[in-house]
This record gives structure tokens, sequence and C-alpha cells, in this order.
């Protein structure tokens, strides 16, 4: 899940930082805070996280990183999102091979253990 981050508790995100290929905020945003606005758009992660830590303006990250990144506390609205799928990909030759399928045997149930950190 993905919640919003920003380096002030009592701010509920008027100006966002997104990635550089959103061209808008999801309508949820607009609903939750009318007025919200883009502020920045950064082509990495590194960057917002880094922007929202100095004031710049709210970010939306996964709740896992989140959770780990000082500086930063969760903004209560927008409510948590969906975010981006983990996929493991391997091209058809390799994905048979006894590496890749030790590293799924280990893999999935280390994120099926680890699930809540990333859905609370």
């Amino acid at each position: 899940m993905g919640c919003t981050y920003d380096h002030r508790p009592d701010r509920r995100g008027g100006l966002w930082l997104v990635y550089e290929k959103q061209k808008d905020l999801p309508e949820i945003v607009h609903e939750a805070n009318p007025g919200s606005r883009i502020r920045g758009r950064f082509g990495d992660m590194a960057t917002g996280f880094a922007a929202a830590r100095a004031g710049v303006g709210v970010v939306r990250m996964p709740m896992l990183l989140g959770r780990s990144l000082a500086g930063l506390v969760r903004v209560p609205s927008p409510p948590p999102q969906p975010y981006a799928d983990i996929w493991i990909v391997a091209r058809p030759d390799v994905w048979p091979s006894a590496r890749l399928e030790a590293f799924r045997a280990i893999a999935a149930p280390h994120f099926r253990k680890m699930r809540p950190k990333f859905i609370t």
C-alpha cells in the first residue's frame, strides 16, 4: 500500500511531489484535499523523498519505506491506496534454473510472512 508522507505531521497535503511522468494528481487527492497541486516532479524516488524531508511538499510512497525514513511522518489524508506490485521476472530460458528456483522458494514465503508490513 502507498501512503502520503511529509516532514510535518500537521500538514494534510496541498503541495505535492510526484514522479516526473505523472500528469496530474489522483482524483482521491483532490477529493481529500481540495486545492492540492503539484509543486515538483522527480525522476526517482530518492530525490522525491529528500525533497519531502526538506519541506518542499508531500510525497506518496510505499508504506514499508515511509515508516523507515527518519524525518518523515505519515499524513492521514488521503487514505492508503494500492501501490505498485512486486514482480519477479526472468527470461524463459533462465526461469527454470536451480538458482531461480531457490530464490522463489525463499522469496514467496518471505513476502507472505512480511505482508502485514506492506499493507498496514
